[in-house]
């Protein structure tokens, strides 16, 4: 797990509006590119994407990075997505997606910014 940056981002500013559950890796090469972002936002995020590079798939294309506490709601989607459940119907409401979710981290990797655990696909 790295620990990478501490600085917040300020508003208004073109990288993710949904930090609380994703962040999408093109957003934030996006914003480096962009002046509505000051000096040490722009090293914080660049120190962000040199770390993930080693161990986050496609980073460059556009991977996304998972909160930690929407996890599980994003195994739920996932296993939906690949096996075509029902999430409101059974078998899908009996099963318990914190755990899927924690056998589903095996193939992430888990990187934190200003101190939150995000996960990715691991490169």
């Amino acid at each position: 797990m790295s620990n990478i940056g501490s600085a917040k981002p300020l508003n208004p500013i073109p990288i993710p509006t949904n930090m609380d559950e994703y962040i999408y890796t093109t957003d934030i090469i996006n914003a480096l590119d962009s002046a509505l972002i000051g000096t040490d936002q722009q090293n914080s995020l660049q120190k962000f994407l040199d770390e993930i590079k080693d161990y986050v798939a496609d980073w460059e294309y556009g991977e996304t990075l998972i909160r930690d506490t929407e996890f599980p709601n994003y195994a739920a989607e996932f296993a939906s997505d690949i096996s075509n459940i029902d999430l409101d119907s059974w078998p899908a409401t009996c099963i318990d997606w914190s755990a899927a979710a924690d056998q589903l981290k095996y193939d992430y990797a888990e990187v934190q910014f200003d101190g939150i655990s995000y996960f990715g696909r691991m490169a």
